[in-house]
């Protein structure tokens, strides 16, 4: 499960009729935020991929564990061939029949666990993608009133996602990426600075 591609995004921060209005003295001002820009490289980003790559993770562990039981059950099943195919002229009948019926009971165990783990895997797989999804949407909840706060404050008209095939960035003027990703450190580190309790004052000496 990779990190999926951030879904566009287009801001339009002024409304329409003061925009239309404003165009008649100056053309529209245009600047671009890069959201893949953003998530790698904020200290808010670097958290949430955290948090995907964990997601993975556990999904990899799980597809490991399944896949080392299903060996196992296979290296189980190709020992008693082996063993039925040495020793079964050997073997009393009804010794032969048990070893044949449990070669047959082994196979259908090994049956169950590959289906068992399909099915498992998934419903992980759909909760993991159902879950990461989740963690995307809140993270560009997060960042946008950033993005907002930094395109106000440069007085933009159009914001435009810079991984959008139909933006070309023609200078650093119009990336606002790395100020969004200043205003949304700085907004991460202002809460726990507040939760931080202060040193208690010395008390003058009499």
């Amino acid at each position: 499960m990779k990190h999926p591609t951030l879904p566009l995004l287009f801001v339009i921060l002024a409304p329409v009729a003061a925009v239309a209005q404003d165009v008649a003295q100056r053309p529209p001002k245009v600047a671009v935020v890069s959201l893949q820009g953003i998530f790698r490289d904020s200290a808010l980003g670097k958290s949430y991929a955290a948090r995907l790559d964990t997601l993975q993770k556990d999904l990899d562990a799980e597809v490991a564990k399944r896949q080392k039981e299903v060996e196992a059950a296979g290296a189980a099943i190709a020992a008693l061939q082996e063993e039925l195919e040495k020793q079964g002229a050997l073997l009393a009948e009804d010794a032969r029949e048990r070893k044949q019926r449990e070669l047959v009971r082994k196979n259908r165990e090994r049956q169950g666990l590959i289906e068992d783990g399909r099915l498992e895997l998934e419903g992980r797989r759909r909760r993991a993608e159902q879950e990461a999804e989740t963690l995307r949407n809140e993270f560009q909840a997060k960042i946008r009133p950033f993005i907002l706060t930094v395109a106000q404050e440069k007085a933009i008209d159009i914001l435009l996602e810079a991984e959008s095939s139909t933006v070309a960035v023609l200078g650093k003027d119009v990336d606002l990426t790395a100020a969004v990703i200043a205003k949304v450190d700085e907004g991460e580190k202002a809460p726990k600075a507040a939760s931080t309790p202060a040193s208690p004052a010395t008390p003058p000496e009499p």
